[in-house]
């Protein structure tokens, strides 16, 4: 080893003292100039950026937008950088270059949520949600994201919507339901502090529609588990998630309508219908619906469009208020059906539900008794409701929702000799389920081959199960052969 070093050191120092020109033309080419050129670049471009960072906290927005520019210049290939430029492009209405940099930044680095969200609002701006949804799933698809719920609240609610707008409905409930779920942890709100939409509200809203989509998918129980656990959240929602639940029986019944053919009259249309619509406010035209909704104008609707019905048919009583200036001004007979929770809600729980309709149901119910030609109460216990609040007992009929035998059947398979009790109720305390499942635990003893199927879903499913498992216990043995059978208490609605 020392002899091959003593040469090589006598050589560089001869070497040295070589004149200028023979040491350059000896020296090789070296690659280290260029690399310590690109590291003095972007130390030069960090200095840049700290100077930007500093005016844009001072709010001087031209002179962060220039500096960030010249670190950009000596650093391209920085995705900071690029991060940095897209707020304040989109501060000055630059909306091309927030674009440009927008993308640049994500072929970079494709695992930053924060930029992907900016990219999707910028999409959303310029009309192309499409774009907008995919940017969206990419974001939600970031590594970290769930370890800022702040920010997946806002990127789950925006792609939720844009789910739901392309019809994707079974995506968007999901969206939904992971956004409540947040909003559940301390410090969550998709409102400004302060807004005076609380927390409790804003997970209310978001299972609401949770409960709608379910409608619309033709899913019946996950609707009225939402609605459920919506009223729960926010007791002021519950005579409206009535109506949700009510919108299906009144499409079904005008599907098996004979002698006449439905036409839907609404104040807005917000979904596609299977019969003709006539709105008084075309979609979007909130002014005109809200105008609607605090004067009853008939007007709104055009009447000549309405001109050939020979009835209207209104249900619910606050619909019925509502028809009733129309009915009068085509000279037709308004009919009224009543499904229950107008008869027994109080005048207070009304007023405290926060909803038009349900104040002009309580202003004008007496021109509705007065003036209504018929009111159909769907259960005895309805129409005894409506004449003790004074309806008129000889237009006040009784008159039983019909079943669809099409789509409510014996299974296939399914004994025919077997017999059992079916009963068909939501488990609230009216129902008297309860008592239902005790007196059948009674008769059980002697009508060992009789089965009770009890379909429903409420507040009450876990209090009411519990009380299957129970009834089952008293009867001992005499159940012993047929547990899960004999007694069933089901969280399930018949679809």
């Amino acid at each position: 080893m020392s002899c091959v070093s003593r040469p090589a050191v006598a050589l560089l120092l001869a070497l040295a003292f070589l004149p200028g020109p023979a040491r350059a033309e000896e020296r090789k080419p070296s690659q280290k100039p260029a690399h310590s050129r690109r590291q003095v670049d972007r130390l030069e471009a960090l200095t840049l950026y700290g100077l930007a960072v500093r005016y844009e906290k001072q709010n001087r927005l031209l002179e962060a937008t220039r500096t960030y520019e010249k670190a950009l210049q000596l650093d391209p290939e920085s995705a900071e950088i690029r991060k940095a430029l897209v707020p304040l492009y989109m501060a000055l209405d630059r909306q091309e270059d927030a674009l440009a940099a927008c993308k640049k930044a994500l072929e970079i680095d494709d695992r930053d949520f924060t930029t992907w969200y900016l990219h999707a609002r910028q999409l959303q701006a310029l009309d192309r949600p499409k774009e907008a949804r995919q940017a969206l799933i990419r974001a939600a698809s970031c590594p970290g994201l769930a370890d800022r719920p702040e920010a997946q609240l806002s990127i789950l609610h925006d792609l939720g919507e844009l789910h739901e707008k392309f019809g994707d409905l079974g995506k968007a409930e999901a969206a939904f339901r992971q956004v409540a779920a947040i909003l559940e942890k301390p410090g969550m709100s998709l409102r400004p502090s302060g807004s005076g939409d609380e927390v409790p509200e804003q997970v209310a809203e978001l299972l609401e529609r949770v409960g709608r989509l379910c409608l619309k998918q033709n899913q019946p129980a996950r609707a009225i588990a939402a609605f459920e656990q919506a009223r729960k959240k926010d007791s002021n929602r519950a005579v409206r998630l009535a109506f949700h639940l009510a919108d299906r029986v009144v499409v079904d019944t005008a599907a098996h309508l004979r002698r006449f053919r439905p036409t839907f009259v609404v104040a807005r249309q917000t979904r596609p219908a299977p019969f003709e619509v006539i709105a008084a406010a075309e979609k979007g035209d909130r002014l005109r619906e809200v105008r609607y909704l605090l004067t009853r104008e008939a007007d709104l609707y055009g009447l000549d469009r309405l001109k050939d019905l020979p009835l209207l048919h209104a249900h619910f009583g606050p619909d019925g208020v509502y028809a009733l200036p129309i009915a009068e001004r085509l000279g037709v007979p308004l009919v009224v059906t009543f499904h229950g929770f107008e008869t027994v809600a109080s005048r207070l729980s009304l007023w405290l539900s926060r909803e038009l309709p349900n104040y002009q149901f309580l202003l004008h119910e007496g021109e509705l008794k007065r003036r209504g030609a018929l009111f159909i109460a769907v259960s005895e216990f309805i129409r005894e409701r409506l004449i003790a609040r004074g309806y008129p007992a000889e237009r006040v009929v009784r008159h039983y929702i019909g079943v669809d035998t099409e789509k409510f059947s014996p299974l296939k398979g399914h004994a025919r000799d077997e017999r059992y009790v079916l009963s068909v109720g939501r488990h609230t305390r009216r129902k008297g389920i309860d008592t239902l499942l005790f007196a059948f635990a009674r008769i059980a003893r002697h009508h060992p081959a009789v089965t009770l199927v009890q379909v429903g879903a409420g507040p009450l499913t876990a209090q009411l199960t519990a009380l299957a498992e129970q009834a089952r216990d008293d009867l001992g043995d005499t159940l012993t052969q047929r547990k899960g059978r004999n007694v069933r208490a089901a969280g399930t609605v018949a679809q």
